[in-house]
């Protein structure tokens, strides 16, 4: 699976520099990137770039290309009064009054409820947040059609199973096209498999339809540090989730017919999607992640991508004009949503303190994605906690 990545993400790499470098066949490229190293002089040389100059002088060369900026008539106060209090949040957002099209984003981790709040649209994809903005779409006789634009390698299987209930709702009234980013797996794909028609690029990672199911068992962890816990419950399986003792075999044989139960959905939902059955989807779920191209190929998507094309297939299944206004949510962010968010730190249920500290000795040591990418698998590893069978997917990580 790692190998047909690596393959793919290559293929992409020799083909578009070939495309958009004349000259250079698909073997020059090759030893191009086997070379690897270009010192402007260099990449010169080997046709990589058109000429080695300071950013002024090539800016001079242009003539005079730069505009000014307009800014508001002085005697326009009152646009720039509404221009203010929508800042502030004290009117909403102005959405388009004639037919157009909605571009959703759903970007980040599935979670339960409404995530991190307002400012978390753009970080999670919530439940709470995202279905009541469909069911509003659903509703709206002016928007004719829906972007879903997902970056998201997943997450709670419950959570997903909301949006893609809400994603046939508004497919059963309006197209609904998806456009896939770099990331659209496991419950990334679960929210998408119901789509009028799924865009994605030729690198995407997509597919990953399967389950995974556990939980923290910290009891062996607090002995060692002098804490003697005593789980109390009544049944067999009532203390089953505190985060003290391993499961039993017993009941792992419980979260498993959990997992089995869930995973059987989720590929009954896939199937439904992509008008096939759940035998036919079966060989190529399992958890198995795809490139674009090889989702292509699967029928897991429909056509290879980006965004402007999802765009105009959707004007073009809506009946929506090339010139009219694109509705985008989440809308810009206020004041209101801003000052909401100060003071609140969230470090999830590792262990405040600790874990900050961790994460701020990281960020030092290494850098700051590394530290955004040790936060976000340590968010997902709390996440068992509350969620104990979620669809996310486990995809390499690379640093470069």
């Amino acid at each position: 699976m790692l190998g047909a990545i690596l393959d793919q993400r290559y293929a992409t790499m020799v083909a578009m520099v070939s495309e958009g470098r004349p000259g250079l066949t698909p073997d020059v490229v090759k030893a191009r990137i086997d070379e690897g190293l270009f010192p402007a002089d260099r990449a010169l040389a080997a046709g990589l770039v058109d000429e080695v100059t300071p950013f002024e002088a090539f800016r001079d060369q242009l003539g005079q290309p730069w505009a000014k900026v307009a800014v508001e008539p002085a005697d326009d106060s009152g646009a720039a009064m509404m221009k203010l209090a929508r800042f502030f949040g004290a009117v909403p957002a102005t959405r388009p009054s004639g037919d157009h099209v909605a571009l959703v984003y759903a970007l980040g981790d599935v979670v339960d409820g409404s995530g991190d709040g307002v400012m978390g649209a753009r970080q999670q994809i919530a439940s709470r947040t995202l279905v009541p903005t469909l069911r509003v779409l659903a509703a709206d006789d002016h928007v004719k059609a829906v972007v879903l634009r997902i970056d998201s390698g997943g997450g709670s299987a419950l959570a997903s199973e909301l949006i893609w209930h809400a994603v046939a709702a508004v497919k059963a009234k309006k197209p609904v096209v998806v456009s896939m980013s770099d990331v659209a797996a496991s419950g990334g794909y679960y929210i998408a498999a119901g789509a009028t028609r799924i865009y994605a690029e030729p690198d995407t990672l997509t597919g990953s339809i399967g389950v995974v199911g556990g939980k923290l068992a910290l009891g062996p962890a607090l002995a060692k540090l002098g804490v003697t816990t005593y789980p109390m419950g009544r049944g067999r399986r009532a203390t089953m989730f505190a985060s003290l003792d391993p499961w039993s075999a017993d009941e792992k044989v419980a979260v498993q017919a959990m997992m089995q139960a869930t995973y059987q959905v989720f590929v009954g939902r896939v199937a439904a999607g992509r008008g096939k059955t759940p035998a036919e989807i079966e060989p190529i779920a399992q958890g198995r992640v795809w490139t674009g191209v090889q989702a292509k190929q699967l029928g897991l998507v429909d056509e290879l991508g980006g965004l402007e094309a999802a765009l105009a297939a959707a004007r073009e299944l809506g009946k929506v004009d090339a010139g009219a206004e694109v509705e985008v949510y989440p809308p810009e962010l206020t004041l209101h949503d801003l000052v909401g968010r100060i003071g609140e730190v969230s470090v999830g249920a590792l262990g405040g303190a600790a874990t900050a500290a961790a994460l701020a000795d990281v960020a030092t040591a290494l850098s700051p994605e590394v530290a955004a990418v040790v936060r976000s698998t340590l968010a997902q590893v709390a996440r068992f906690q509350d969620e104990h069978v979620q669809a996310i997917a486990i995809l390499p990580i690379v640093f470069r």
